[in-house]
């Protein structure tokens, strides 16, 4: 029996799995691991499962299926008439409950021709049942007439083979024919405009092979905020090119200067790529390298699948060389497509921009005001110029630099009880430590996970460790954090036996080499901490997802983060240096910070420390006093920091007692020495006005408040990772500071 195991997307609108399979199959079993690219997916305990679906015959298939849940899988058992039909079968997987489907998920049954059909009889066999036939026989007499009648079966099957060999060398012919149509059409095609030689198949794979160049440009089109897997063997190079302003008339005058060119460039060697797509971008190049002896070829897919293209119909179209075509102006390239010129040629386009001096490509984009055109130009220095019909080209400005972190890679371990030079043969890691800057963006492949150690300038000691699994992750420098490390592996443990699967993964530095700095300090939910309900029990966990990270990508600030769970002004914290604020910004330099934010109070009003007064000297271990000293810390380092101070979320304390809905939670619910949570948002407003800060209202102005308080705090206390993005988009807004 052959069994095909596959992964089953249940996420609704994603693209069909393809299983491929022969005609007639039967003895065959379909194994489904379920799960969801927008989250996590669980098979229900009374879960029941079938499939069902139309060949390609028009004729309807249903079946049970099989739940494994232990293993969260469905399995199928083959049948005939599954795979009676050839061809694209669709068919769909069906999870229900108490009558009602729950999912559904569909997947095609791709059904490869069988060489001979179920009813057909081969003369070979023909001959052997006559030879049966006359072997039976038990008198001459019966023998006779039993080959009289095996006489006229052979006639009419020769009859039918000699119809048959007609038909086949007709059908040769035509292949024939065919055959030398598109040899010459495609040798035509390759010489004059060194087409890429290529195919999609039915099932989607798309294979590219350059030729006749020692590179090519891919270009399409998307909408923005897709995302692809990219897999290619040699060097590539990515740009993301940005939507441009469309002149509002044919003839207006268009200013390209605030536009930009890439949203960034990024180049790797042998890679295999979750690209997530800016929502802004609309064209995506992709530049393929290769040498005299290997040639690239590139193939997209999703979710890891290679049999996905969505973008197969979005290509934008190749209309050859202005070489060969003898085109000598950019004007007279109308199709809509993108043309290719080399540096050489150069010389002989006559409305060239004239900082152009290197060969590229043209893009030829319709817009239909007054029928305007727009032509781009990326020279090989990847540098843009654009211009629309009339007009002359402008060239765009925009960073080039290239934050790509292209690492050696060695065989180790990415921890053990001997440490971290232990041997492993199942983790590469980088060969050395690298600046962590601004932070780090990393990108997992399918099946493989990693993890990124930041560590002190001396390299001695851990600052934190952050663990990930495929997709791509941001990783800013918590506050002391000088180096990275990254190792990696696959998911299931298998042994590495070249450092170079290394290279699989994307490593580049954040781009916010030109933001403004922001030292974000708080206690455990600005340190990343999460709560979530395991199997019925609270339980927290840190992600680098928290509301600090996410505000620094959406606000382009430059983060470093120094919360610290378990701290306030007053209480200490209970990880990392446990110590509170007061303590904790006598061992900072704010010399180097632009803005910092102050999200501290919860732990200081749950643990009940004294609240204190205006009157409070500073640093007499109040809350007031204390925040006083905090406040007064950071301005007698660095007088021109702008300081924002968050006030706490509402809160319930881990517990989830402190206060009722009725009472608004900790709102309402008064401890002797802290007071109430609103007594605690009121000294943090006092000093925020005595000492002319921003405020920011988390208290009463976020997304958590009396109704929904214990559905997006589960513990009480910290945010879901679903409440963490919310919260991150929020202070992105808040945080008025560039």
């Amino acid at each position: 029996m052959i069994t095909y195991t596959n992964r089953l997307n249940m996420t609704p609108g994603r693209v069909p799995l393809v299983i491929h399979v022969s005609q007639y199959d039967s003895d065959f079993s379909l194994v489904f691991n379920l799960y969801s690219s927008d989250g996590t997916f669980t098979i229900e305990s009374g879960t029941t499962a079938m499939i069902r679906g139309t060949k390609t015959d028009g004729n309807a298939y249903d079946a049970d299926a099989t739940i494994d849940i232990n293993n969260q899988t469905v399995t199928v058992a083959g049948h005939v008439q599954m795979t009676a039909a050839k061809g694209m079968n669709v068919y769909e997987l069906v999870l229900q409950k108490s009558g009602k489907d729950l999912a559904t998920a569909n997947f095609i049954l791709a059904v490869e021709r069988a060489a001979m059909d179920a009813d057909t009889i081969a003369s070979e066999s023909i001959l052997k049942e006559i030879n049966a036939l006359i072997d039976g026989a038990s008198t001459a007499t019966e023998a006779a007439a039993r080959a009289e009648t095996a006489a006229e079966s052979v006639s009419a099957s020769a009859a039918q083979i000699e119809t048959n060999k007609t038909d086949i060398t007709g059908l040769k012919l035509d292949v024939d024919d065919a055959k030398t149509d598109l040899n010459s059409q495609g040798a035509t095609l390759i010489e004059n405009y060194k087409l890429t030689i290529g195919n999609l198949s039915d099932a989607g794979t798309w294979n590219q092979v350059v030729a006749n160049s020692k590179y090519r440009h891919f270009v399409f089109q998307v909408s923005g905020g897709e995302d692809f897997i990219l897999r290619a063997t040699g060097r590539v190079v990515l740009g993301f090119l940005k939507t441009y302003s469309a002149p509002a008339a044919s003839g207006e005058t268009v200013d390209y200067s605030s536009e930009e060119g890439f949203t960034q460039k990024m180049i790797y060697t042998n890679p295999t790529l979750h690209v997530v797509i800016p929502s802004d971008v609309r064209y995506i190049v992709c530049e393929t390298y290769y040498n005299d002896v290997e040639a690239v070829v590139t193939r997209f897919s999703v979710d890891g699948y290679d049999y996905v293209i969505p973008f197969r119909n979005n290509f934008m179209r190749y209309l050859g060389s202005m070489v060969n075509k003898g085109i000598t102006r950019f004007k007279d390239c109308n199709g809509v497509g993108y043309y290719n010129f080399t540096q050489d040629y150069v010389s002989n386009i006559t409305d060239k921009p004239k900082e152009l001096s290197t060969g590229g490509i043209l893009f030829v984009l319709p817009y239909s005001a007054g029928g305007t055109t727009y032509r781009i130009i990326i020279d090989s220095n990847w540098d843009v110029y654009a211009a629309y019909t009339g007009k002359a080209f402008k060239k765009i400005s925009y960073s080039q630099k290239d934050y790509g972190v292209y690492p050696s890679w060695e065989i180790g371990a990415i921890r053990s009880g001997t440490g971290e030079d232990a041997a492993s043969t199942k983790r590469v890691r980088t060969a050395g430590y690298y600046d962590v800057k601004g932070g780090v963006k990393i990108t997992v492949p399918a099946e493989m996970k990693a993890e990124v150690i930041l560590y002190d300038s001396n390299i001695a000691r851990i600052i934190s460790s952050n663990f990930f699994d495929s997709g791509t992750h941001y990783i800013y420098p918590r506050y002391g954090a000088a180096y990275f490390r990254m190792y990696g592996g696959y998911t299931d443990d298998r042994v590495i036996t070249d450092a170079s699967t290394g290279n699989l993964y994307g490593i580049e530095w954040i781009d916010n080499d030109d933001a403004s700095v922001w030292y974000a300090l708080g206690d455990s939910i600005t340190q990343g901490y999460y709560s979530y309900d395991n199997a019925g029990s609270d339980a927290i966990a840190v992600t680098v997802d928290c509301w600090a990270n996410i505000a620094a990508r959406k606000s382009g600030l430059r983060l470093v983060n120094a919360g610290v769970g378990g701290s306030g002004y007053v209480h200490n914290g209970t990880v990392l240096d446990k110590l509170n604020a007061k303590d904790h910004v006598d061992a900072m330099d704010f010399t180097g910070a632009e803005c910092v934010t102050l999200a501290y109070g919860v732990n200081d009003w749950k643990y009940n420390e004294r609240l204190g007064s205006m009157s409070s000297l500073s640093g007499d271990g109040t809350i007031y006093g204390n925040m006083k000293y905090v406040v007064e810390k950071i301005l007698s380092d660095n007088p021109l920091c702008k300081i924002f101070v968050v006030t706490p979320l509402n809160s319930a304390n881990t517990t989830k007692d402190y206060g009722t809905k009725e009472t608004n939670w900790g709102l309402g619910y008064e401890l002797s020495n802290s007071g109430t949570l609103e007594d605690v948002f009121q000294a943090e407003k006092d000093i925020a006005e005595y000492y002319g800060l921003q405020l920011i209202d988390q208290t009463h102005e976020s997304c958590v408040n009396r109704e929904n308080l214990l559905s997006v705090l589960i513990d009480g206390v910290h945010p879901s990772i679903s409440c963490h993005a919310t919260i991150g988009s929020e202070m992105a807004a808040k945080i008025t500071f560039s």
